[in-house]
């Protein structure tokens, strides 16, 4: 009985350190992204001028 509590807690425990290094992983990304997102930051257009064009749609729109 006391080796089976053993091994549950091992496993608790294994599973709870892959667990957290999966969440360090998703978060390193995440700030990685944020970090990138910074750059690429396109402020708007200042006058309408400065808008793109769109094209319209020819004929009825779906």
């Amino acid at each position: 009985m006391l080796l089976d509590a053993c091994a549950q807690i091992s496993n608790h425990l294994d599973y709870s350190v892959k667990s957290s290094s999966q969440d360090d992983h998703f978060i390193a990304a995440q700030l990685d992204l944020a970090k990138i997102s910074e750059y690429l930051h396109v402020p708007p257009p200042t006058t309408v001028a400065d808008a793109p064009r769109l094209p319209k749609a020819d004929g009825p729109v779906m």
